[in-house]
């Protein structure tokens, strides 16, 4: 017996086998292997940031990042890290990644966040050359609220550029895993001459596709500087009505009119209420007016109020391959008070 995937493409040979089907062994061996195929190489962003630093940086650069991993991330799912960096000189490039399960504060709050380290690696550095640094097939574990990452430059200064996290199974597992998929093997139909084909190897198709689509929440949208406040760059001070940044577009291929992304935050202020700081809101467009606002409350003044979440629901306009829709993000503040957004994104789960 062996688990069997159909390489890096998915076999979908004749164009008419997509439909009306006989049902026999071949055409539900490979359609069990594309599921196998889907579990290796479906691989939406943990983590997508493009974040706001500042340019020509010397000091450390502290970003969090909130996410939600896989439930198969410690027993099969890994992840892929990728960081892009500039350097003025040659020199070595240090990036640390840790996770946390809670967060609890600031640096140098009076309960900080306890973080724990996934990995640490030092990468030489050709001046003003691009370079990516990779560390790969990393665990991140289930229980994960949070990514910190931590880049730094051992002579002169960089700009972080991007900081990408993807899903990297290496081999399909066998068994029901967490996030309810099952793996393929061809024991009965490979060995079995005339072998039934049971309804539940007919389920399992699906079922472990849909699987694999929901336990892998994509995140398409980011808005990540630093987490300590002295250097948080996306900041608003005595802004008593909501100042938006640009709005974005963000695509949905081949979804329905309606869709939901869970949004996160992690703001801060120096004094004054936290309460309805920020909002997420879709910009009219098109046929597209009537359209919703996710409002969400700041952390305190240390962050011991925690990471905030709340749902935004998208109509989407487009059709087929372009389906869109923007959004834009707005803050404000009490009066004669300052706020400092450090990390926003939305997550989205498919079929939400």
């Amino acid at each position: 017996m062996a688990i069997v995937t159909p390489g890096t493409d998915l076999v979908i040979t004749p164009a008419e086998d997509l439909i009306f089907q006989p049902v026999a062994l071949s055409p539900l061996s490979v359609a069990l292997t594309n599921a196998n195929w889907l579990y290796l190489y479906h691989r939406p962003p943990l983590v997508s940031v493009a974040p706001q630093q500042p340019s020509a940086m010397t000091r450390t650069a502290i970003i969090v990042v909130p996410c939600i991993p896989s439930a198969d991330s410690v027993a099969g799912t890994r992840y892929d890290f990728h960081t892009v960096v500039l350097t003025s000189n040659n020199a070595n490039i240090t990036v640390a990644v840790e996770y946390c399960t809670s967060y609890t504060g600031l640096p140098g709050s009076g309960a900080p966040t306890a973080w724990t380290n996934i990995f640490t690696q030092v990468t030489a550095a050709t001046a003003s050359v691009v370079l990516t640094q990779a560390k790969l097939s990393q665990a991140v574990p289930t229980t994960a609220v949070a990514l910190r990452y931590s880049v730094s430059v051992s002579a002169g200064s960089f700009e972080l550029h991007h900081m990408l996290a993807v899903p990297a199974p290496t081999t399909v597992p066998t068994g029901l895993q967490n996030s309810g998929f099952i793996g393929y093997d061809d024991g009965l139909f490979g060995t079995v001459t005339n072998a039934p084909v049971h309804a539940e190897l007919l389920n399992r198709c699906r079922r472990s596709s849909i699987a694999v689509l929901r336990d892998r929440r994509q995140m398409v949208l980011s808005l990540c500087a630093d987490e300590v406040q002295a250097n948080c760059l996306i900041t608003e001070d005595n802004k008593t009505s909501l100042a938006a940044f640009p709005s974005v577009v963000l695509w949905f291929p081949w979804q329905g009119e309606f869709l939901d992304v869970t949004v996160y935050a992690l703001a801060t202020v120096d004094a004054g209420t936290s309460m309805g700081l920020l909002t997420v809101s879709q910009v009219p467009a098109g046929d597209v007016q009537d359209v919703a606002t996710v409002t969400l409350d700041a952390s305190g003044t240390d962050g011991s109020g925690g990471i905030k979440s709340g749902t935004l629901r998208l109509r989407l306009s487009g059709e087929g391959l372009m389906r869109w829709a923007r959004v834009a993000v707005s803050m404000k503040t009490t009066s004669a008070n300052a706020i400092y957004l450090h990390s926003l994104v939305a997550l989205w789960q498919p079929g939400d």
